[in-house]
């Protein structure tokens, strides 16, 4: 059978391949169609059930069957070592993103400053973002999960107002009728399983 997958740009780079390498070694004859995008279109794919699973990132108001796959924090990533209180003055990297991860960077940038940033370069995605932060071009403010392959960046942990981490949680998403269909089943079963016993 097909089984059917709506995933976040995110989890595509950096999970979905040896997820998907897994999941076939044990069930070698299923096919995958895999849709990516951003969180909020793959919330949609699942809403209309254009798709058996979704993995999305962020707080969707969904209903139906869900398991929370692993949660993050939220840093400032640079080359050298900075404060945050000198960001407003600092050539700043930005990345097109899930409007909802927007909006939480957004939201930390107005309550700690009350000018803009100095965005002096953009890309479209965030693992572009990274190189540039890699070699020097500027800071980011980026998931740090994305950084876990890098040793020689400084991370801060950006907080909110009263000191808690600003944390993004990834989601497993399916409706419980989905379950009927065997390949489905199995695929959120040994997704389950790996989540519990390796943390995805």
């Amino acid at each position: 059978g097909v089984l059917k997958l709506g995933v976040s740009n995110f989890f595509t780079d950096y999970k979905l391949p040896n997820l998907l390498k897994r999941f076939k070694e044990q069930y070698p004859s299923i096919e995958f169609k895999v849709t990516t995008d951003f969180s909020s279109e793959i919330a949609h794919l699942i809403y209309n059930q254009d798709v058996h699973v979704a993995f999305v990132k962020g707080e969707y108001g969904w209903k139906e069957q869900k398991r929370l796959l692993f949660d993050e924090t939220l840093c400032i990533a640079s080359k050298e070592k900075i404060t945050i209180e000198d960001l407003p003055s600092l050539p700043r990297i930005d990345y097109r993103t899930d409007p909802l991860l927007q909006t939480a960077v957004d939201h930390w940038w107005y309550e700690n400053f009350s000018k803009p940033s100095l965005v002096s370069i953009e890309v479209d995605k965030v693992d572009t973002c990274k190189k540039m932060v890699v070699n020097g071009l500027g800071y980011a403010i980026m998931p740090s999960m994305i950084l876990s392959d890098v040793e020689d960046v400084h991370k801060i942990i950006i907080k909110t107002k009263d000191g808690m981490p600003i944390i993004r949680k990834t989601w497993m998403f399916f409706h419980e009728e989905s379950l009927q269909l065997n390949i489905v089943k199995a695929f959120v079963d040994f997704v389950e399983k790996l989540s519990l016993e390796e943390g995805i």
